[in-house]
C-alpha cells in the first residue's frame, strides 16, 4: 500500500545528488492546515510533509522502503 506516517524515515531520490534520507516530523491536510498522523495515497488528497532537512530541491521524488510480507 501507498502510506505515510508521522515518525517514518524516507528517501527523496534528487536529481544530479546524492539521495537524502529524513525522518517525518509532522504532517498537515493541505485544504485545512490540520495535523494528521497518517497519509494514505490514491485518494486524490494533498498533505504538507515536514521534515528534518536544510531543503529538498526542486523535482526530488519521495520513496519508502516496502517492508516484506511474512
Amino acid at each position: 500500500h501507498n502510506e505515510l506516517y508521522r515518525g517514518e524515515e524516507v528517501e527523496f531520490v534528487v536529481p544530479e545528488k546524492e539521495n537524502i534520507t529524513v525522518k517525518i516530523n509532522d504532517m498537515h491536510d493541505m485544504e485545512t492546515g490540520d495535523p494528521i498522523s497518517e497519509a494514505h495515497g490514491g485518494q486524490n488528497h494533498a498533505v504538507i510533509i515536514d521534515v528534518e532537512s536544510g531543503g529538498i530541491p526542486a523535482m526530488s521524488v519521495l520513496r519508502k522502503k516496502i517492508k516484506p510480507k511474512k
